[in-house]
């Protein structure tokens, strides 16, 4: 019987080692950190125009009033630690002329137009 019983438990031992040996694993980088999915979006920048036409933008975890050509340098800049600017996403208040968005994104495709930039309506808000 107790044969039998160590029969049983040697069998599921090795049934649970192969089956553990079949996970993937992705092993850390050198800092011992596991590198971020390529779809992260690691340097997003918001960009909100009120209803006179003025910006704000994220930059710096906020929304901090900007011009045309501080806006420009924040687009281009990027992120300290985190690279370039990732995505872009524009957020006109509801009463914003569309000739200024239109500007804004202009002005946003002149500086990277490889950027991916979505418009939010004025009831998307987060």
């Amino acid at each position: 019987m107790q044969a039998l019983r160590f029969a049983l438990l040697t069998a599921g031992v090795v049934a649970a080692t192969a089956a553990v040996a079949q996970l993937p694993v992705t092993p850390p980088n050198a800092h011992g950190v596991s590198p971020p999915p390529a779809s992260a979006d690691l340097c997003p920048l918001t960009i909100f125009i009120d209803a006179q036409g003025r910006l704000y933008d994220s930059r710096f975890g906020g929304r901090y009033r900007v011009t045309d050509a501080t806006l420009r340098n924040d687009i281009g800049g990027g992120c300290k630690e985190r690279g370039r600017t990732s995505s872009v996403r524009i957020q006109p208040s509801p009463h914003t002329n569309f000739g200024r968005v239109k500007e804004v994104l202009d002005l946003v495709q002149s500086i990277r137009s490889d950027v991916p930039v979505t418009m939010a309506t004025p009831n998307q808000r987060h």
